[in-house]
């Protein structure tokens, strides 16, 4: 007897599906994050990230980007997008830093890979981010964006070693993956 089309799409697999949750509940919970704003002057500052860098670190580093990116913007817009325009460019760096970290963590696939990776984001987040930001930016965002670059080695640290702290202790649990 043939199979009956019940109008749902069968080219849609599982996996994607579970993505599409751990995607949605952790950008959630990066929004919430977000919400914890770290005093720098530029209300988007905040512990957002954590969770971009978790899942790109324990699920895949894909899915992670997108954490990082999606959980940028919320952190943005409850600040009231302070930088404007430009953290639409945030955002793809988070998505980059974000998926860098995972790569690291999985390429490496040790334990000190966590080290390695999470130096990585750090600076990049920290001090590339905002460098990177002074061409595109009006010359008198420069100092601005000078000026971050210490609150957000510090808001970087945090967040980057409160994900490695996670995946650590989660990586020695028999938690299956996605």
């Amino acid at each position: 007897m043939p199979e009956q089309q019940t109008g749902r799409d069968k080219s849609v697999r599982p996996s994607l599906v579970r993505s599409l949750i751990v995607i949605a509940i952790f950008t959630a919970a990066s929004a919430a994050g977000g919400l914890v704003k770290l005093p720098a002057g530029v209300g988007s500052v905040a512990l957002d990230s954590t969770f971009g860098f978790f899942c790109a670190g324990f699920f895949s580093p894909l899915i992670g980007g997108f954490v990082g990116a999606f959980g940028h913007l919320a952190s943005a817009a409850t600040a009231g997008f302070p930088l404007g325009p430009a953290h639409f460019v945030i955002a793809v760096q988070m998505f980059a830093w974000c998926w860098l970290f995972g790569f690291i963590v999985r390429k490496i696939n040790r334990t000190w890979s966590l080290v390695i990776a999470a130096a990585v984001a750090i600076l990049l987040n920290g001090v590339a981010s905002p460098l990177m930001l002074i061409p595109i930016s009006p010359p008198e965002m420069k100092p601005v964006l000078i000026g971050l670059i210490g609150f957000l080695l510090i808001a970087s640290t945090i967040n980057v070693v409160l994900a490695c702290i996670a995946i650590f202790i989660l990586s020695k649990l028999d938690i299956p993956g996605i």
